[in-house]
């Protein structure tokens, strides 16, 4: 049975857990368009910290602060085209 998965991109967050600032890094030479990131909370209430990445931007480490966001357990979504990703991260 073949895996229906794309891997669109590589990504990664530190620190996790954090208190305010969290880097997001993303690596993907193939990406060709912009992407857009959001956090989601546990509810499913999306805090958009920000809509666009370029291209310029991929491969970069871009840093957020999500300090005034309240403790608790959020869920970062990436999207690229139709595709999805999701990491999850911590904020004490």
């Amino acid at each position: 049975m073949e895996s229906s998965e794309v891997r669109i991109f590589s990504t990664s967050v530190y620190p996790n857990p954090t208190t305010g600032n969290v880097v997001l890094i993303l690596k993907e030479p193939e990406i060709s368009r912009e992407i857009s990131y959001s956090i989601i909370t546990t509810e499913g209430v999306n805090q958009a910290i920000r809509n666009r990445v370029s291209e310029s931007e991929v491969n970069q480490s871009l840093s957020e602060d999500i300090s005034k966001l309240k403790n608790g357990v959020y869920t970062i979504q990436l999207k690229n085209g139709a595709y999805l990703h999701f990491i999850k991260v911590i904020k004490i």
